[in-house]
């Protein structure tokens, strides 16, 4: 398995040091920078699969580090984990406005630390970002057309309930529409696996979109990256503007 790459930046050489200590046995190539200019250099260079990005820095501050870093197509990819010793909705606020994928705060322990990282590699190993959704949509089995509900939604495919779900490799067509959208979607799907078990949710199948039109998958993209900043600013118990 490749190695991933993060990126520290912190310019307190003390916090440095003690990431690196606790990250150093975790099969991670680490880079380091001191300062928000140096940070998005290394993040065009090295591309970095992670950035631990310390919110107070001179010169820079995290927050504006984070925006410039999604805000530009090369790095807009790259998850931003913000740390910062202030617990305060208007830091949140910041944080979350500025894009971060997640916040830890100091003093953290090497489990907390260790943890929100892996949490976070996890999550990117996945090819899409995906949302848990409540969408009604139609499935074709060849001649056969159910209405079912998708629960799982990315661009490049979803779980969609079902109680007997077609076998790995079959092909279906798929029709949903967005939340507050005319528009309907429809595509071609390959099944990929199927939950033919219960698990503590519902039966169903994992599917791969085969024909959807790229600006399809632009507007499935754009759904997704909201309800994400939705449950960002839900779970940091900031309300909505």
């Amino acid at each position: 398995m490749k190695r991933k790459t993060l990126l520290l930046v912190d310019d307190a050489e003390l916090f440095l040091v003690m990431e690196k200590s606790f990250l150093s046995r975790k099969e991670l190539d680490l880079h380091s920078a001191t300062s928000g200019i140096e940070a998005l250099e290394i993040a065009h260079t090295a591309k970095p699969d992670l950035i631990l990005l310390d919110l107070h820095m001179p010169g820079m501050d995290g927050d504006e580090v984070c925006t410039k870093l999604k805000a530009d197509p090369d790095t807009e990819h790259i998850p931003v984990i913000i740390v910062t010793s202030e617990r305060n909705p208007e830091t949140l606020k910041r944080c979350i406005n500025a894009g971060c994928d997640r916040i830890i705060y100091k003093p953290f322990t090497r489990q907390s630390l260790i943890g929100a990282v892996q949490e976070v590699l996890v999550l990117i190993q996945r090819r899409y970002p995906r949302t848990e959704v409540s969408l009604g949509c139609t499935v074709g089995v060849g001649s056969l057309k159910l209405e079912t509900t998708m629960h799982v939604l990315s661009k490049g495919g979803a779980f969609i309930e079902m109680g007997i779900p077609p076998d790995s490799g079959s092909e279906i067509e798929v029709s949903f529409a967005l939340p507050e959208s005319n528009y309907t979607i429809s595509t071609s799907a390959m099944v990929r696996w199927a939950a033919s078990v219960r698990r503590g949710g519902p039966l169903g199948m994992g599917v791969e979109f085969l024909t959807i039109e790229e600006a399809e998958r632009e507007l499935i993209q754009a759904y997704i990256d909201e309800e994400m900043k939705k449950q960002r600013r839900k779970a940091a118990g900031i309300a909505e503007e």
